[in-house]
């Protein structure tokens, strides 16, 4: 699936959203005069491209990616700016890869403007290689910013209600290469932190051009 040459524009939510964020079917769904609940999975998907985009001023993330479960995906050439205009502290992200995301590729993205991460991964399997990004202001767009203080790059294991699925690989590998960044409110480029102890640190790197990156590990890590 190929989505490119397109220019969004003064969304009220996401630039794109791929996928749903209740990939994982945690969500409950009440049927009418029936006492139970159910809690369905949506259809997954995979390989997924996204590139050669502009998406400018949106109300919440400008590219969301989420619920794969086979095959290599892909986002990259596209400029994404000012993300978050709704002023929500946990949204407006540039790119975002949710649950179920892995074996994804983040490269040649100009991002700039956003009210929340640049970008931020809650990856739960395989890798994540983010290679050759301008990650530019972060939490921040339009002169406004969020409460909650915000590094340009947010790399997370996904929540511990995964490790009750055992079907759910529960390791990943964050690999970022020649990446720059401009000024974000945490006065952090990059937090890792886990949750869910799916975080391997072996093999990640960061190679970030200019100043030495600032990189905040939280326990567990």
């Amino acid at each position: 699936h190929w989505i490119y040459d397109n220019y969004l524009h003064d969304s009220g939510g996401e630039g794109m959203y791929l996928g749903s964020t209740g990939s994982l079917g945690r969500d409950a769904y009440h049927y009418p005069n029936v006492s139970t609940s159910v809690y369905p999975q949506p259809i997954l998907m995979g390989d997924i491209h996204v590139y050669n985009n502009i998406i400018y001023h949106t109300g919440r993330t400008g590219i969301q990616l989420n619920g794969q479960d086979h095959g290599q995906s892909s986002i990259h050439d596209n400029n994404i700016r000012q993300c978050g205009y709704e002023y929500n502290p946990s949204q407006g992200a540039g790119i975002a890869l949710g649950d179920l995301s892995g074996n994804d590729s983040v490269y040649n993205n100009f991002i700039d403007s956003c009210y929340f991460n640049s970008f931020y991964s809650l990856a739960a399997n395989g890798y994540v290689i983010v290679e050759n990004n301008h990650f530019g202001v972060s939490g921040s767009t339009e002169g406004r910013a969020n409460p909650e203080k915000n590094a340009n790059i947010l790399l997370r294991g996904r929540r511990g209600a995964i490790a009750a699925n055992a079907a759910i690989p529960n390791n990943v590998n964050f690999i970022l290469k020649n990446n720059t960044v401009g000024p974000s409110t945490a006065n952090v480029d990059v937090v890792v932190y886990d949750d869910g102890n799916f975080i391997n640190p072996v093999g990640d790197t960061l190679c970030n051009t200019g100043d030495p990156a600032k990189l905040v590990n939280t326990p567990n890590v």
